[in-house]
């Protein structure tokens, strides 16, 4: 017997289908990550990577924010070691069969914007744009050291068409139908044969 669709006060998964669509509900707060969301998040991609069915993982937010990082003032500290849900998370994504869309409807700032790396594709709206104050370890991986080290050592905000240059974004598409083509998009990867979707 499958397990039940968890239920979560602010965050949202549907599935359809081959597809699963988890959005983060936390406007007020920018969608950022404090500790028991977190948890949350991490519970729910477990119960993903569980569903043999999905293929295609869909992760957006509600709000004008993408994902404004982590939340240390809310929920007490947070532990980013070995067994922390923040390793557990980044460890569900990178290793992870199932293919990782991440939909940017909105700003994305820290952790929002380092996590990207650990997608297989992005797509933002025009007007989203990338701020963080650190380098992540993928960033040089794929945009080149320097590029990096001058985007976001400095802690400047770069647009979506930068981060569409240096391959941070994938492709940018309108905003007027942004959520319900990400999602057409999503069906066409979902119903390629699992071979080819391993392949890539």
């Amino acid at each position: 017997m499958r397990p039940p669709l968890p239920q979560y006060a602010q965050l949202e998964i549907c599935h359809q289908d081959r597809i699963a669509l988890l959005k983060y509900n936390r406007p007020s707060s920018g969608n950022s990550l404090h500790p028991k969301f977190l948890r949350d998040v991490v519970t729910a991609m477990q119960w993903i990577e569980g569903e043999s069915r999905i293929r295609v993982v869909v992760v957006t937010r509600e709000g004008r924010f993408f994902c404004t990082g982590m939340e240390l003032l809310d929920g007490g500290g947070m532990s980013f070691g070995i067994g922390s849900d923040f390793h557990e998370l980044n460890r569900i994504f990178i290793l992870s069969k199932k293919i990782l869309i991440a939909a940017v409807n909105g700003a994305a700032a820290g952790y929002g914007t380092s996590s990207l790396a650990l997608f297989d594709i992005v797509y933002a709206v025009p007007d989203a744009y990338f701020f963080t104050p650190f380098v992540n370890v993928s960033f040089p991986k794929i945009m080149g050291h320097q590029r990096a080290a001058s985007l976001f050592l400095a802690g400047d905000r770069i647009t979506v068409q930068e981060a569409r240059d240096v391959g941070l974004v994938s492709k940018v598409l309108p905003k007027k139908d942004f959520p319900p083509e990400v999602m057409e998009i999503a069906r066409r990867i979902a119903d390629s044969p699992p071979a080819l979707l391993c392949a890539n």
